[in-house]
């Protein structure tokens, strides 16, 4: 489940957590969105709305 921090509900022990330095930039989106998708349990869809809400939708 991907969620911002402070929205995060207090029964949920188990996460992980990625600070907003490590992911500030387009380049470190894209380092963890490499790392990322080894895991097993990676939810692309609530990946996705996480750089589209850092960076912006921008035209290719």
């Amino acid at each position: 489940m991907l969620m911002h921090y402070s929205c995060m509900p207090e029964k949920i022990s188990q996460g992980y957590e990625i600070g907003l330095e490590r992911i500030g930039t387009g380049e470190k989106g894209i380092q963890w969105t490499l790392h990322l998708e080894e895991k097993n349990w990676f939810n692309w869809k609530g990946w996705t709305h996480i750089l589209h809400s850092l960076y912006g939708r921008k035209p290719v």
